[in-house]
């Protein structure tokens, strides 16, 4: 049964902004059977590729990011997939740490690139606890 997974990861202070992992895992998923919704896709459908950037840009440079746009566009995105599909590194962002907690929240799918226990043991204590309220 094919899934429609939203992907999840660093991007900002990271080469590339990340893309060739996201890149990556939505061949991998859409080789699977998925449909797969990418921000680094929706990124370049909107008009921006970072592989267009200079050789010596600043990748730890977010100045040009616009988190008014990029967060509810995102968000909704998200909301309109079956699940989250976490690339590995994604703890270290804010920003999929809070996709990952709204997928949670709104009874998501969750699969991870590589799967730590203790966030799979996370999702399952958030899950319990979400049932009991």
């Amino acid at each position: 049964m094919s899934t429609r997974w939203y992907i999840a990861g660093s991007m900002r202070g990271l080469k590339l902004f990340n893309f060739p992992a996201f890149d990556a895992a939505r061949d991998r998923l859409k080789a699977e059977g998925h449909e797969v919704v990418s921000p680094a896709d929706i990124d370049r459908a909107h008009g921006f590729d970072p592989s267009e950037l200079p050789d010596d840009y600043d990748w730890s440079d977010d100045s040009n990011v616009d988190m008014d746009h990029i967060i509810p566009r995102d968000l909704n995105a998200i909301l309109e997939c079956d699940g989250i599909f976490m690339l590995d590194g994604w703890m270290n962002s804010v920003g999929a740490f809070a996709e990952w907690a709204v997928a949670l929240w709104a009874g998501k799918k969750i699969r991870y690139e590589s799967r730590p226990w203790v966030f799979s043991a996370m999702t399952m204590i958030a899950r319990k606890i979400e049932r009991s309220m």
